[in-house]
């Protein structure tokens, strides 16, 4: 199972659709800071299963602070990041995903892209797709409950919202 794991579009959902239409993932895992963007992006793709989670700017009560699904046997915790302090550390987060046994653990809110490995568990923070220069994501292939890869991606050309 291909997941798209993005955040932080910001009133950019053009950048959503982008990475969609390029990525054909089967599932979508969005962490947070543009809920109306991704409402946006979904209506172009309504057959796209997708979990969210709500952001430190997001303002409605549609989806969760924190959620956590398995997907092919992968046990994911989902987060915005920012009631775990992840502007400063991830140990906050880890040990959330330890409590909850987790494989991967997704969150957002630094804006800043990368996949640490510690305690047996994958974090994956993909960045900023709204950030208007250097937009980034993430993939992860799930399969019989193991993580077979994960990546970092830069959207090229991104669409410059108003």
């Amino acid at each position: 199972m291909k997941v798209l794991i993005c955040s932080d579009s910001h009133g950019n959902p053009e950048n959503i659709r982008r990475i969609i239409q390029a990525e054909q993932p089967d599932h979508l895992l969005f962490l947070g800071d543009g809920e109306r963007d991704l409402v946006m992006a979904q209506f172009d793709f309504p057959d796209l299963p997708c979990h969210a989670v709500a952001g430190n700017c997001d303002y409605t009560d549609n989806n969760p602070d924190e959620a956590f699904l398995q997907l092919e046997g992968v046990n994911i915790l989902m987060a915005h990041g920012h009631r775990y302090g992840v502007k400063s550390s991830y140990e906050r987060f880890f040990r959330r995903g330890i409590m909850r046994r987790a494989k991967l653990i997704c969150a957002g809110h630094t804006h800043t892209a990368l996949i640490r490995e510690k305690f047996g568990i994958t974090l994956i923070n993909p960045g900023s797709i709204g950030f208007y220069f250097d937009p980034t994501y993430a993939v992860a292939e799930l399969k019989d409950g193991k993580i077979l890869r994960t990546e970092l991606r830069r959207l090229e050309a991104p669409v410059f919202s108003e």
